[in-house]
């Protein structure tokens, strides 16, 4: 049987989270740090520092999203990543539904993706990009898909989502859906009312293979040092043995007995 670890995301309509609590039932979490170009979440200051620390303290996965509007996406993005700063070691996620008048376009999100990659190198960038806002369009442009539909009721993560079925999980728009926010509805601890909640089917570590940085690729090794060569009495000394010179040097060799021969 798969195993499944669940995470909240978060925003200033949660207050302050006990991050401490969250990391005893939960393995990852993921808090709103900008919408647009002006919006700071005014949770994010003390989110930063206490979602770190349980990264340290268990492995929780951390993670910071940025909310897109409808507006030039390399903007939005330049924003987040201001307000971020270092994300060493956390999951980055866009998060594409805004809806009605002002629903950003494919370009709009490309372009922040884009330009997140080019903040946080080597990072997967992960799309909340729900099937039921996005239709078929594109989903290639982000690295790690991120789906929404919702059971109904309210209650603790493992018990809604034992009513999710397995085709909530298909793909769409050309990617594999990776995480699953099945409830709206979620109690968790840590957390004052209801909370988002997503699903990942795997263990930790999986988990973090999927959301977080890729190492570096390691420097090609150095060319190997062409062997020593040193010429005694007429002969090559290598580090393979020692040979006759003669058919090397193309030149007439004076042999240790003081005859003369040519090669």
């Amino acid at each position: 049987m798969t195993s499944i670890v669940y995470g909240i995301d978060a925003s200033s309509f949660q207050g302050t989270i006990v991050w401490a609590l969250v990391d005893a039932g939960c393995a990852f979490g993921f808090e709103k740090v900008t919408e647009g170009t002006g919006y700071t979440n005014p949770a994010w200051k003390a989110a930063k520092p206490a979602m770190a620390a349980r990264k340290v303290a268990t492995g929780f996965t951390p993670g910071a999203y940025m909310f897109l509007d409808e507006a030039p996406g390399a903007a939005q993005a330049d924003h987040f990543a201001d307000v971020a700063g270092n994300l060493d070691g956390w999951a980055i996620a866009i998060d594409v539904e805004r809806s009605g008048t002002s629903s950003p376009t494919l370009d709009q999100a490309k372009a922040a993706v884009n330009r997140l990659r080019a903040h946080y190198p080597r990072r997967p960038i992960i799309g909340y990009i729900p099937h039921w806002y996005w239709g078929g369009q594109d989903t290639t442009f982000v690295d790690v898909l991120w789906a929404s539909q919702y059971v109904t009721g309210p209650g603790h993560p493992a018990d809604l989502y034992a009513k999710v079925p397995a085709a909530w999980w298909a793909s769409y728009g050309g990617r594999a859906v990776s995480l699953l926010q099945f409830t709206s509805s979620a109690t968790v601890p840590g957390v004052q009312g209801a909370v988002d909640c997503s699903a990942f089917r795997g263990d930790q570590a999986a988990l973090r293979a999927v959301l977080l940085p890729k190492p570096a690729a390691p420097p090609p090794p150095p060319p190997a040092a062409p062997p020593a060569v040193a010429q005694m009495y007429g002969y090559l000394v290598t580090e393979a043995g020692v040979g006759n010179a003669h058919a090397l040097t193309g030149r007439a060799v004076t042999s240790h007995d003081g005859g003369k021969s040519w090669s």
